[in-house]
């Protein structure tokens, strides 16, 4: 969640955003063998709000570690970024 409020809080210019997790998902590895290993990760959909703005964000992470990525999010009303 903290990789999508650090970025809702730049992109709406609003250092008191507060961010909502709305969905997550686990997503296995699209290929797995005996010399093949994927990585699995987890999806997460979450809203950032404030300063009369809204964001929506899906952040992708890395299963078993920290390392996350918010994807452009979407102006609340307007069409996708």
């Amino acid at each position: 969640m903290q990789t999508a409020l650090q970025r809702g809080r730049f992109d709406l210019n609003c250092p008191r955003a507060t961010a909502t997790v709305l969905s997550s998902d686990f997503i296995n590895p699209a290929g797995q063998g005996p010399w093949v290993a994927g990585m699995s990760r987890v999806e997460y959909t979450i809203g950032v709000e404030g300063c009369g703005q809204r964001d929506v964000y899906v952040v992708i992470c890395q299963a078993g570690n920290e390392t996350c990525f918010a994807a452009n999010g979407r102006r609340d009303g307007a069409p996708g970024q």
